[in-house]
């Protein structure tokens, strides 16, 4: 089986079983790393493996009619999964559910890898994210190994370091491979702003002389 690209006239060769595993995407528009063409792309079992300019006319390749193709997008801060887990006040819903009703929705919105932020101290011991955090983790992992997510779900950690019982929540969480960013923050009454919030980031694997902080106020 072969095509030819009609305004470059590439001609790629396949036999049967690569057909059969081979998916091509033409007239989209293609955004490279320091461009954007007009083109096809051919994926073979499920990776990119060509980028070509122009429109190829094999019956059997998708036609996106001029649609953008962007790689996937990286969420660092979203505090969409514990909406999910208290989609209104008061109102529970199981971790594994609301795990995957958050993953429709990110992978929905163009993005293939995301940090979810899970708030690690609450003064409130009813509050979500007082009683989510184990569920949602444990959900985590179950979902991973069970292949039932469409994006790459990584771990946020929001340490309020107010909290008395902030460290001894958050440490046995950072041998978690899965948890990518721990985050200290805290937040205080600002008299000129009403609230001030202070933050520091850094990657649990990194040792404390060689971490790597970002701090911010706002």
């Amino acid at each position: 089986m072969a095509w030819t690209q009609v305004r470059y006239h590439k001609r790629l060769t396949f036999t049967l079983a690569q057909a059969l595993s081979t998916r091509l995407i033409t007239n989209a528009l293609v955004a490279k790393a320091d461009e954007i063409v007009l083109g096809t792309v051919e994926l073979h079992e499920g990776s990119f493996t060509d980028v070509q300019p122009g429109i190829t006319s094999l019956a059997a390749a998708e036609n996106w009619g001029g649609d953008y193709l962007i790689p996937g997008l990286v969420e660092l801060h979203t505090d969409n999964l514990e909406k999910q887990l208290e989609p209104r006040p008061g109102v529970r819903w199981p971790a594994l559910p609301a795990l995957l009703i958050h993953d429709a929705l990110i992978s929905s919105s163009g993005i293939t890898t995301v940090l979810d932020a899970m708030g690690v101290g609450d003064f409130d011991e009813t509050s979500v994210r007082a009683q989510g955090l184990q569920a949602a983790t444990q959900a985590l992992h179950h979902a991973r190994q069970q292949d039932l997510l469409r994006a790459e779900h990584l771990l946020h950690m929001r340490c309020e370091i107010a909290c008395d019982n902030m460290l001894e929540v958050v440490t046995p969480f950072l041998d978690d491979p899965t948890v990518r960013l721990v985050r200290s923050w805290i937040t205080r009454p600002d008299n000129a702003n009403g609230w001030t919030c202070r933050a520091s980031a850094f990657t649990p694997s990194a040792t404390s002389a060689g971490a790597t902080s970002i701090s911010s106020k706002w």
